[in-house]
C-alpha cells in the first residue's frame, strides 16, 4: 500500500484526499499540534508526506524534512510563493507544488515520487526485473511464478526493493524489519536472507547481493 500523510490544519483538502484515494493511495491527516517535529512520523509503513508548508515555520519545516530523510521518508511540499526564497540546494524534500495548485498536480508529483524513490507504480507493486511485489496482496512472483514468504521475509525483500542501489547493514534491517525493540542479532538477518534467497533465486535469477562486512542490496540490474 502507498501510504502518504498529510500534515495540515487546513479543511479545504476534501477533493485532494478523494482523487488521491481513488489513485490507490492511503492518506491520513494530523494536524501539526499533534506532530512531533523533531522526530517526524512514527507510522510503520509510512512512505510520503505532504507538508502544507502555510501551517510552519520554516524552521519547523526543515526540521521535519530532516527528519523524515533520516527515516526513508519521501516529502511533497505545498508551498506558497513568498516561502520560495527560502527553498534551496540544501532543503531535502522531494519535490514541491506553488500553491495554489490543481489537485491533479499534486496527484501526479506524489506518482512520480513513488515511482523514482521507491520503484511503486500506481498498481501498487514493485518490479525489478524479474521480480515483482505487489503492496496490497503481499504476493511475490518471479518471472510469474508466485513464491510463498513468510511476513518477515516479505517485509525483508519489500525494504530491500524500496532502497535499491543502497546497501543496508545488518543493524539497519533490524531496526527497519524487526524494530528497535528487537534484541536479537546480527545471525536473525543472515538466517533470513540465506532462506528468503532460497525461494526467490530461482531459474538461474539472483536479486539479492551480499556486500562483504557491510550488508546486503539487490543486485544491481544490467
Amino acid at each position: 500500500m502507498r501510504n502518504v500523510q498529510i500534515i495540515t490544519t487546513r479543511t479545504d483538502w476534501d477533493n485532494l484526499l478523494n482523487l488521491l484515494e481513488d489513485s490507490g493511495f492511503h492518506i491520513t491527516t494530523v494536524h501539526p499540534g499533534n506532530f512531533d517535529s523533531t522526530t517526524g512520523p512514527s507510522i510503520a509503513d509510512l512512505q510520503a508526506i505532504l507538508l502544507d508548508t502555510r501551517d510552519f515555520s520554516w524552521d519547523s519545516l526543515q526540521a521535519i524534512v530532516n527528519a523524515c530523510e533520516e527515516q526513508d521518508i519521501a516529502t511533497l511540499l505545498l508551498i506558497e510563493d513568498e516561502k520560495l526564497e527560502n527553498l534551496t540546494l540544501e532543503t531535502k524534500t522531494d519535490d514541491f507544488v506553488l500553491l495554489p495548485s490543481g489537485n491533479k498536480q499534486i496527484a501526479i508529483r506524489l506518482e512520480r515520487i513513488f515511482h523514482e524513490r521507491f520503484g511503486i507504480d500506481e498498481q501498487n507493486e514493485i518490479r525489478y526485473g524479474a521480480l515483482t511485489i505487489n503492496l496490497v496482496s503481499y504476493h511475490v512472483d518471479v518471472g510469474g511464478t508466485l513464491v510463498i514468504l513468510t511476513f518477515k521475509e516479505y517485509q525483508l525483500l519489500r525494504y530491500l526493493a524500496m532502497n535499491t542501489g543502497e546497501v543496508s547493514t545488518r543493524e539497519q534491517l533490524l531496526n527497519k524489519v524487526w524494530g528497535y525493540d528487537y534484541f536479537g542479532g546480527a545471525r536473525t538477518v543472515d538466517v533470513h536472507i540465506r532462506r528468503l534467497r532460497s525461494k526467490i533465486e530461482i531459474d538461474g535469477h539472483k536479486f539479492i547481493e551480499t556486500v562483504r562486512n557491510v550488508g546486503y542490496r539487490l543486485t544491481p540490474l544490467d
